[in-house]
């Protein structure tokens, strides 16, 4: 889809995930007087994906495996994730059975991640287990009665009610540190690599507005989670502790993170070719950060006892 010069007062088309997440990220932005240069469009982090392909948003986070699918198309923004070095809380697999006990049996994945989605079925690929899956939303925090193991995400994951229902609950993240010593980048902040080429000021304009709200958000976490405390029934630990586990930052190591996600997703088929990182620049439209390919590093398993 080619993009059109944009009349002098129309706004970036911005997306937001719509779940407490990204709360840091847009905290400045929520705070900031004259918003007439943007637009903000909230949403599962799917139907960003989605609408980001379709171009009706230039600039949004993205999950880490819709960039694998659109890397052509889209260029990543620096400095930007939604990222963690360990156990998360808000990622979890619930199961009956032992991960090596759900050949054939059913499991549930929540639509909205797709990159939560794909670790999981990375997963069961390391474990040559080849459960019965299917995708659909989830109704809340209500178990899936039918489902012997769901993948359960964002919000939803932090009440720690799945625990009464299922006999095994596992952070993901947690599984993925363990295995590889490297953080899980979940998503990236993304635009349209045909946008970036018509609106390079805009775009430049964004990046230093998003990373300003970051960086003023990340500094003020006790007034974020008080905050979200007033709009949720979580207590107020909960929440901090979610939040110390949560980063975004896209440092070298967090890539190294990234590249090992997309080589193992590539080695097992889960995406169709190699992933190459491509940045925006102040002065151009990217630069490669590395190729995600089979010889980018020795393969590292995930186990999940």
């Amino acid at each position: 889809m080619q993009d059109k010069p944009l009349k002098r007062d129309e706004p970036v088309r911005i997306g937001r995930i719509s779940y407490m997440n990204v709360a840091p990220i847009y905290y400045g932005l929520d705070r900031q007087a004259d918003t007439r240069c943007y637009r903000i469009v909230a949403a599962p982090p799917a139907t960003l994906n989605r609408k980001m392909a379709t171009g009706e948003l230039d600039i949004s986070p993205v999950s880490t495996a819709a960039y694998a699918a659109h890397q052509d198309d889209w260029l990543i923004l620096p400095n930007l994730s939604i990222s963690c070095d360990g156990p998360v809380m808000s990622v979890v697999l619930a199961s009956q059975y032992s991960i090596r006990d759900l050949e054939g049996k059913s499991v549930v994945i929540s639509d909205e991640s797709a990159s939560a989605a794909a670790l999981v079925r990375l997963i069961f690929r390391e474990h040559n287990v080849q459960p019965t899956i299917s995708c659909r939303p989830l109704d809340g925090d209500k178990a899936v009665a039918d489902a012997d193991a769901v993948l359960v995400i964002g919000d939803a994951a932090l009440n720690g009610k799945w625990q009464k229902t299922y006999r095994y609950v596992w952070d993901l993240c947690g599984a993925w540190k363990s295995a590889t010593g490297l953080p899980f980048v979940f998503a990236l902040w993304a635009v349209r690599r045909d946008y970036a080429r018509l609106h390079a000021d805009r775009v430049a304009r964004t990046l230093q507005i998003l990373n300003q709200s970051r960086r003023k958000g990340c500094a003020n976490l006790p007034a974020i989670t008080a905050t979200l405390k007033k709009r949720c029934d979580l207590k107020i630990d909960i929440l901090e502790r979610y939040f110390k586990g949560l980063q975004y930052d896209l440092d070298s190591v967090k890539l190294r993170g990234l590249e090992a996600f997309y080589a193992k997703l590539y080695r097992y088929g889960l995406i169709a070719a190699p992933v190459v990182t491509r940045f925006i620049e102040a002065g151009g439209l990217g630069a490669t950060g590395g190729d995600s390919g089979e010889s980018a590093r020795p393969p590292v398993s995930l186990e999940i006892n």
